[in-house]
Protein backbone atom coordinates (compact mmCIF):
# COMPACT_ATOMS: atom_id res chain seq x y z
CA UNK A 1 0.00 0.00 0.00
CA UNK A 2 1.42 3.27 -1.07
CA UNK A 3 1.66 5.90 1.79
CA UNK A 4 -0.23 9.31 1.92
CA UNK A 5 2.25 10.90 4.25
CA UNK A 6 3.83 13.91 3.57
CA UNK A 7 7.45 13.49 2.83
CA UNK A 8 10.25 15.69 4.91
CA UNK A 9 12.75 16.91 3.10
CA UNK A 10 16.78 17.96 3.88
CA UNK A 11 16.78 21.44 5.70
CA UNK A 12 19.19 23.60 3.58
CA UNK A 13 21.00 26.91 5.13
CA UNK A 14 23.42 29.02 3.19
CA UNK A 15 26.15 30.96 5.77
CA UNK A 16 28.82 32.69 4.08
CA UNK A 17 30.97 30.19 1.76
CA UNK A 18 29.45 27.20 4.04
CA UNK A 19 26.38 25.51 2.76
CA UNK A 20 24.70 22.92 5.40
CA UNK A 21 22.27 20.88 4.45
CA UNK A 22 20.50 18.34 7.25
CA UNK A 23 19.18 14.83 6.59
CA UNK A 24 15.70 13.80 7.75
CA UNK A 25 15.19 11.18 9.97
CA UNK A 26 13.28 9.37 6.97
CA UNK A 27 15.44 6.70 6.10
CA UNK A 28 13.20 3.47 5.28
CA UNK A 29 14.58 0.07 5.86
CA UNK A 30 16.07 -2.02 3.01
CA UNK A 31 16.39 1.61 0.98
CA UNK A 32 18.89 0.82 -1.28
CA UNK A 33 20.51 4.64 -1.34
CA UNK A 34 18.92 7.39 1.32
CA UNK A 35 21.50 9.87 0.85
CA UNK A 36 21.60 9.91 -2.64
CA UNK A 37 17.64 10.36 -2.63
CA UNK A 38 17.86 13.33 0.56
CA UNK A 39 20.69 15.15 -1.78
CA UNK A 40 18.99 15.08 -4.97
CA UNK A 41 19.57 18.29 -7.01
CA UNK A 42 21.08 19.77 -3.74
CA UNK A 43 24.57 19.64 -4.72
CA UNK A 44 24.58 21.25 -7.80
CA UNK A 45 25.96 25.20 -9.01
CA UNK A 46 27.80 25.23 -5.90
CA UNK A 47 31.02 26.21 -7.09
CA UNK A 48 33.76 26.50 -4.33
CA UNK A 49 31.59 26.54 -1.22
CA UNK A 50 32.02 24.09 1.08
CA UNK A 51 29.47 21.64 1.47
CA UNK A 52 28.94 20.48 5.17
CA UNK A 53 26.62 17.10 5.33
CA UNK A 54 24.82 16.97 8.70
CA UNK A 55 24.63 13.34 9.81
CA UNK A 56 22.38 13.75 12.99
CA UNK A 57 19.66 11.99 11.82
CA UNK A 58 21.41 9.23 10.23
CA UNK A 59 22.03 6.31 12.39
CA UNK A 60 23.64 3.57 9.95
CA UNK A 61 25.09 3.85 6.15
CA UNK A 62 24.96 1.11 3.93
CA UNK A 63 27.43 0.49 0.98
CA UNK A 64 26.21 2.74 -1.45
CA UNK A 65 25.56 5.58 0.87
CA UNK A 66 28.89 5.61 1.52
CA UNK A 67 30.38 5.26 -2.01
CA UNK A 68 27.84 8.48 -2.78
CA UNK A 69 29.84 10.10 0.04
CA UNK A 70 32.98 9.57 -1.20
CA UNK A 71 32.08 10.60 -4.99
CA UNK A 72 30.27 13.65 -3.99
CA UNK A 73 34.26 14.64 -1.96
CA UNK A 74 35.93 13.85 -5.04
CA UNK A 75 33.79 16.55 -6.55
CA UNK A 76 33.80 18.99 -4.42
CA UNK A 77 37.42 18.98 -4.27
CA UNK A 78 37.47 18.97 -8.28
CA UNK A 79 35.35 22.10 -8.37
CA UNK A 80 37.43 23.36 -5.92
CA UNK A 81 35.11 23.37 -3.03
CA UNK A 82 35.55 20.95 0.45
CA UNK A 83 33.08 18.40 1.79
CA UNK A 84 32.52 17.86 5.36
CA UNK A 85 30.63 15.53 7.52
CA UNK A 86 29.43 16.53 10.53
CA UNK A 87 27.31 14.94 13.40
CA UNK A 88 28.53 11.78 12.52
CA UNK A 89 27.51 9.16 15.58
CA UNK A 90 29.85 7.00 16.83
CA UNK A 91 28.77 3.54 15.16
CA UNK A 92 29.20 5.55 11.45
CA UNK A 93 31.97 6.59 12.80
CA UNK A 94 33.39 3.11 13.31
CA UNK A 95 32.49 2.31 9.98
CA UNK A 96 34.84 4.83 8.16
CA UNK A 97 37.56 3.93 10.22
CA UNK A 98 37.41 -0.02 9.70
CA UNK A 99 37.47 0.96 5.75
CA UNK A 100 40.12 3.75 6.56
CA UNK A 101 37.14 6.02 5.04
CA UNK A 102 37.98 8.86 8.33
CA UNK A 103 42.06 9.34 6.72
CA UNK A 104 40.04 10.16 3.07
CA UNK A 105 36.48 12.26 4.52
CA UNK A 106 36.33 15.35 6.94
CA UNK A 107 34.18 13.59 10.22
CA UNK A 108 33.23 15.55 12.57
CA UNK A 109 31.59 14.07 15.76
CA UNK A 110 30.20 17.65 16.55
CA UNK A 111 28.10 20.25 14.06
CA UNK A 112 29.06 22.79 12.18
CA UNK A 113 30.79 26.31 13.96
CA UNK A 114 27.32 28.36 14.77
CA UNK A 115 26.97 31.90 12.71
CA UNK A 116 28.74 34.69 14.28
CA UNK A 117 26.79 37.50 15.14
CA UNK A 118 25.66 39.57 11.60
CA UNK A 119 26.34 36.88 9.12
CA UNK A 120 23.84 35.79 6.89
CA UNK A 121 21.84 32.59 6.87
CA UNK A 122 19.49 31.60 3.65
CA UNK A 123 17.61 28.91 3.92
CA UNK A 124 16.25 26.87 0.88
CA UNK A 125 12.39 26.45 0.63
CA UNK A 126 10.90 23.34 -0.74
CA UNK A 127 8.50 24.50 -2.71
CA UNK A 128 6.53 21.19 -3.31
CA UNK A 129 6.04 18.64 -6.33
CA UNK A 130 4.87 19.74 -9.56
CA UNK A 131 3.40 17.29 -12.36
CA UNK A 132 2.14 17.77 -16.19
CA UNK A 133 -1.60 17.30 -17.31
CA UNK A 134 -2.22 18.26 -20.87
CA UNK A 135 1.01 20.36 -21.35
CA UNK A 136 -0.08 22.37 -18.02
CA UNK A 137 2.18 21.95 -15.14
CA UNK A 138 -0.19 21.78 -12.44
CA UNK A 139 1.31 22.36 -8.80
CA UNK A 140 3.12 22.96 -6.33
CA UNK A 141 1.37 20.23 -4.24
CA UNK A 142 2.42 17.88 -1.44
CA UNK A 143 3.63 14.58 -1.58
CA UNK A 144 0.75 13.41 -0.18
CA UNK A 145 -1.23 14.16 -3.39
CA UNK A 146 1.28 12.61 -5.76
CA UNK A 147 0.71 9.43 -3.85
CA UNK A 148 -3.11 9.85 -4.41
CA UNK A 149 -2.65 10.06 -8.19
CA UNK A 150 -0.26 7.43 -8.15
CA UNK A 151 -2.60 4.99 -5.79
CA UNK A 152 -5.60 5.49 -7.90
CA UNK A 153 -3.30 5.51 -11.34
CA UNK A 154 -4.03 8.99 -12.52
CA UNK A 155 0.39 9.06 -12.30
CA UNK A 156 2.36 6.30 -12.80
CA UNK A 157 5.45 5.58 -10.66
CA UNK A 158 7.94 5.97 -13.35
CA UNK A 159 6.13 9.09 -14.58
CA UNK A 160 8.92 12.03 -14.06
CA UNK A 161 7.71 14.80 -11.42
CA UNK A 162 9.55 18.06 -10.37
CA UNK A 163 10.34 18.91 -7.26
CA UNK A 164 10.65 22.87 -6.48
CA UNK A 165 12.51 24.69 -4.50
CA UNK A 166 13.23 28.40 -3.80
CA UNK A 167 17.11 28.75 -3.20
CA UNK A 168 18.94 31.58 -1.27
CA UNK A 169 18.73 33.75 -4.38
CA UNK A 170 15.41 33.38 -4.41
CA UNK A 171 15.29 31.97 -7.42
CA UNK A 172 13.12 28.67 -8.03
CA UNK A 173 14.53 25.35 -9.18
CA UNK A 174 13.11 22.21 -10.17
CA UNK A 175 14.45 18.87 -10.81
CA UNK A 176 13.35 16.09 -12.25
CA UNK A 177 12.27 12.90 -10.48
CA UNK A 178 10.00 9.67 -10.84
CA UNK A 179 6.51 10.12 -9.07
CA UNK A 180 7.52 7.08 -6.61
CA UNK A 181 10.41 9.02 -5.26
CA UNK A 182 8.51 11.26 -3.14
CA UNK A 183 6.67 7.79 -1.67
CA UNK A 184 9.86 6.59 0.66
CA UNK A 185 9.31 6.57 3.90
CA UNK A 186 5.81 7.49 6.31
CA UNK A 187 5.34 11.17 7.55
CA UNK A 188 2.68 13.17 9.36
CA UNK A 189 5.05 16.61 8.94
CA UNK A 190 3.55 19.76 6.57
CA UNK A 191 5.45 21.64 4.78
CA UNK A 192 5.10 24.75 3.20
CA UNK A 193 3.41 25.31 -0.12
CA UNK A 194 3.51 28.56 -1.97
CA UNK A 195 1.26 29.50 -5.35
CA UNK A 196 3.24 32.27 -6.55
CA UNK A 197 6.62 30.97 -7.72
CA UNK A 198 7.89 31.34 -11.04
CA UNK A 199 11.45 30.37 -13.09
CA UNK A 200 12.63 31.17 -16.50
CA UNK A 201 14.11 27.52 -16.51
CA UNK A 202 10.48 25.92 -16.48
CA UNK A 203 10.00 23.45 -19.37
CA UNK A 204 8.78 24.79 -22.25
CA UNK A 205 5.76 22.33 -23.04
CA UNK A 206 4.37 23.19 -19.33
CA UNK A 207 2.57 26.15 -18.15
CA UNK A 208 1.84 27.00 -14.58
CA UNK A 209 -1.53 26.77 -12.82
CA UNK A 210 -2.35 29.80 -10.75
Amino acid sequence: MISQSLCWQPKVEHVDDVTTITFTPGKVDGEPNFIARELFGLTEGLGQRRLSLDLRNVNSLVSAEVATLVLLSVERKAAGGRLTLVNVNPHIGEVFQGTKLNKFLDIRKEGPPTPRPGNTMKVCVFLGWYYCRNEEQIGPVPSEEIARLVGCGQLRPSEEVLKGWEDANNKVRFFGSQADSCLAGARTSANPHRQNATNSSCPASYSRRT
